[in-house]
């Protein structure tokens, strides 16, 4: 746990209400309707595009032929990137706070199975679950799932960066996806730890002040500010963000690997190398979905590997996405009922994890 610099003296720990609406609110409704419908028919034409090639239809049945080794396996590799993406949000949110793991597992698993709806709908839950049930102020896990976001971008970055330029794993393709890793996370936590210092807390003072501008220093001073704070403590933590790195290093294997395992049970040549770079775009495009993760990343996944591969792999993505949605319905479901989301939606008694504080 990092030393944190004391907070302003109008600090509260107390859960906050979200700040209000702009006013634009019609329109961004509008937009996210526009672009889940945007979402879906991108899919519609993945899955018309599987259905219409004679090709594909091959590979489809080759697909329910394939022996039940292959679709356990692209089960099992789905279920656990589920489960070590909730494991990173444990990992870096420790430093300030500890969680249960299987807790925020499950939690993720009820996440996962939302982020398909428009209007950040898994997004909202993960925020209105831990806010109820944990205690944690709307701007502390706005803070926590930022710093994550920052951790995972440290994570997945070099690995893309360096699948795109070298095309290959090769030595530079380790020197640059491993190293930039490492780079990458000591950036973090050292920014973040100069940032949490008392020298820093007072350049944020300075900077606030700097801007001329009444509100950026009472903003600053304020308590949601003090809150939101909390996400640059969690990635002074060497630890937390190492943990944070290596559950990325894991994941981004196992997402190489049910594409791998996808296109051989399909009869589809894959190499490695093309496999990382699928991995890490689908997941990328996943991450960075405004509007529901279906349809932008099937069709960004496979285009990529229609560029790398000179045809297009429609089937290997979607096959990699039946196997995900299977695995997001079943940890969401089992993930709902251990977390006891019944008590949340139905006016009971939610029960606070013991040293949480109280709802404001």
């Amino acid at each position: 746990m990092t030393n944190a610099p004391d907070p302003p003296a109008d600090f509260d720990p107390s859960p906050t209400s979200f700040p209000p609406p702009s006013g634009r609110r019609g329109w961004a409704i509008a937009l996210q309707l526009l672009g889940f419908l945007v979402g879906m028919g991108l899919l519609g034409a993945c899955a018309y595009l599987a259905l219409s090639n004679p090709k594909y239809r091959e590979q489809i049945a080759r697909l329910a032929e394939a022996p039940w080794p292959n679709l356990l396996g692209l089960l099992a590799l789905s279920a656990a990137t589920i489960a070590i993406s909730g494991l990173t949000f444990a990992a870096i949110l420790r430093p300030v706070r500890k969680l249960s793991r299987l807790d925020c597992v499950a939690v993720n698993g009820v996440c996962s199975m939302l982020s398909y709806l428009p209007f950040k709908m898994s997004l909202v839950f993960r925020v209105y679950f831990h806010h109820r049930r944990d205690g944690l102020a709307v701007m502390v896990i706005s803070g926590w799932i930022g710093a994550t976001g920052l951790a995972i971008l440290a994570g997945l970055g070099p690995v893309l960066l360096a699948s795109l330029w070298r095309g290959k794993v090769d030595a530079l393709w380790w020197m640059v996806a491993i190293g930039g890793m490492f780079v990458a996370g000591g950036t973090l936590v050292l920014v973040a730890r100069f940032l949490s210092s008392p020298r820093g807390w007072r350049l944020l003072l300075l900077a606030a002040e700097g801007t001329r501008l009444r509100f950026a220093r009472r903003a600053v001073e304020s308590r949601w500010f003090a809150n939101l704070h909390q996400g640059v403590h969690m990635l002074a933590s060497p630890r937390a963000v190492g943990e944070a790195l290596v559950l990325r290093t894991a994941d981004i294997t196992i997402q190489a690997a049910r594409f791998y395992l996808a296109a051989r049970t399909i009869d589809v040549a894959l190499t490695p190398e093309q496999a990382v770079l699928a991995g890490v775009v689908y997941f990328f495009l996943q991450g960075t979905a405004p509007t529901g993760v279906a349809g932008a990343r099937e069709a960004g996944t496979a285009s990529v590997l229609a560029l790398m591969q000179g045809e297009n792999l429609v089937v290997v993505v979607l096959a990699v996405s039946a196997a995900e949605g299977t695995m997001n319905l079943v940890m969401g479901a089992a993930g709902a009922i251990w977390i006891r989301v019944d008590r949340l939606f139905m006016g009971r008694n939610v029960g606070l994890v013991p040293g949480a504080p109280g709802p404001a």
